[in-house]
Protein backbone atom coordinates (compact mmCIF):
# COMPACT_ATOMS: atom_id res chain seq x y z
CA UNK A 1 0.00 0.00 0.00
CA UNK A 2 2.81 1.81 0.79
CA UNK A 3 4.04 1.86 -2.79
CA UNK A 4 0.26 2.69 -4.05
CA UNK A 5 1.10 5.84 -2.44
CA UNK A 6 3.76 6.89 -3.86
CA UNK A 7 2.95 6.40 -6.88
CA UNK A 8 -0.34 8.18 -6.84
CA UNK A 9 1.91 10.63 -4.89
CA UNK A 10 4.01 11.28 -8.33
CA UNK A 11 0.58 11.54 -10.27
CA UNK A 12 -0.81 14.31 -8.02
CA UNK A 13 -1.13 17.92 -9.84
CA UNK A 14 0.96 20.70 -9.72
CA UNK A 15 -1.13 22.98 -8.24
CA UNK A 16 -2.23 20.63 -5.44
CA UNK A 17 -2.48 22.53 -2.05
CA UNK A 18 1.28 23.18 -0.57
CA UNK A 19 0.45 22.21 3.01
CA UNK A 20 -1.18 18.95 2.06
CA UNK A 21 1.43 17.66 -0.33
CA UNK A 22 4.19 18.65 2.60
CA UNK A 23 1.69 16.63 4.67
CA UNK A 24 1.44 13.55 2.24
CA UNK A 25 5.33 13.92 1.79
CA UNK A 26 6.07 13.95 5.84
CA UNK A 27 3.54 11.03 6.34
CA UNK A 28 4.71 8.62 3.65
CA UNK A 29 8.54 9.71 5.15
CA UNK A 30 7.67 8.66 8.24
CA UNK A 31 5.64 5.19 7.35
CA UNK A 32 9.10 4.11 4.78
CA UNK A 33 11.42 5.37 7.99
CA UNK A 34 9.31 2.77 10.02
CA UNK A 35 9.65 0.22 7.56
CA UNK A 36 13.80 0.82 7.49
CA UNK A 37 13.66 1.99 4.16
CA UNK A 38 15.46 5.44 4.99
CA UNK A 39 16.68 6.28 0.98
CA UNK A 40 12.74 5.94 0.45
CA UNK A 41 12.25 8.30 3.38
CA UNK A 42 15.04 10.75 2.66
CA UNK A 43 13.70 11.35 -0.62
CA UNK A 44 10.64 12.03 0.54
CA UNK A 45 11.40 14.33 2.97
CA UNK A 46 13.85 16.03 0.43
CA UNK A 47 10.41 16.32 -1.94
CA UNK A 48 8.51 17.69 0.78
CA UNK A 49 11.62 20.61 1.48
CA UNK A 50 11.48 21.10 -2.01
CA UNK A 51 7.97 22.02 -1.95
CA UNK A 52 8.18 24.18 1.05
CA UNK A 53 11.27 26.21 -0.47
CA UNK A 54 8.93 26.60 -3.98
CA UNK A 55 6.64 28.34 -2.45
CA UNK A 56 9.24 31.13 -1.77
CA UNK A 57 8.16 33.67 -4.06
CA UNK A 58 5.22 34.30 -2.15
CA UNK A 59 6.95 35.05 1.26
CA UNK A 60 7.80 38.44 2.54
CA UNK A 61 11.24 40.54 3.11
CA UNK A 62 11.96 38.12 6.23
CA UNK A 63 11.33 35.01 4.36
CA UNK A 64 7.64 33.87 5.80
CA UNK A 65 4.85 33.08 3.80
CA UNK A 66 2.23 35.52 3.08
CA UNK A 67 -0.67 34.57 5.01
CA UNK A 68 -3.71 33.70 2.36
CA UNK A 69 -0.88 33.26 -0.24
CA UNK A 70 -1.28 28.80 0.29
CA UNK A 71 -4.69 27.22 0.50
CA UNK A 72 -3.80 25.72 3.44
CA UNK A 73 -2.74 28.61 5.16
CA UNK A 74 0.86 30.01 5.85
CA UNK A 75 1.27 29.20 9.34
CA UNK A 76 0.16 25.71 8.50
CA UNK A 77 2.39 25.71 5.85
CA UNK A 78 5.66 26.50 7.90
CA UNK A 79 4.49 24.15 11.05
CA UNK A 80 4.83 21.46 8.34
CA UNK A 81 8.23 22.60 7.65
CA UNK A 82 9.36 22.61 10.95
CA UNK A 83 8.07 19.07 11.06
CA UNK A 84 9.83 18.16 7.77
CA UNK A 85 12.86 19.38 9.12
CA UNK A 86 12.58 16.82 12.18
CA UNK A 87 12.14 13.78 10.14
CA UNK A 88 15.39 15.18 8.19
CA UNK A 89 17.25 15.11 11.50
CA UNK A 90 16.05 11.66 12.47
CA UNK A 91 16.72 10.28 8.67
CA UNK A 92 19.97 11.34 7.94
CA UNK A 93 20.77 9.99 11.76
CA UNK A 94 19.47 6.40 10.81
CA UNK A 95 21.11 6.97 7.77
CA UNK A 96 24.80 7.32 9.48
CA UNK A 97 24.78 11.08 7.90
CA UNK A 98 25.39 12.76 11.45
CA UNK A 99 26.69 16.39 10.30
CA UNK A 100 22.87 16.55 7.99
CA UNK A 101 21.61 15.21 11.08
CA UNK A 102 22.89 17.79 13.30
CA UNK A 103 22.37 20.61 10.73
CA UNK A 104 18.78 19.97 10.86
CA UNK A 105 18.11 19.17 14.19
CA UNK A 106 19.69 22.92 14.46
CA UNK A 107 17.40 24.41 11.97
CA UNK A 108 14.52 22.46 13.84
CA UNK A 109 15.55 23.99 17.11
CA UNK A 110 15.51 27.72 15.18
CA UNK A 111 12.14 26.88 14.18
CA UNK A 112 10.68 26.41 16.95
Amino acid sequence: RLEAARAHLELAPVNMETALCIDVLNRLGILSAGREDHEAALALLERAKQRYEDASDARDGNGVLIEGAHEGGAQRVEELHTLTCFYLAQAYGNSNRREESAAYCHLTLQRQ
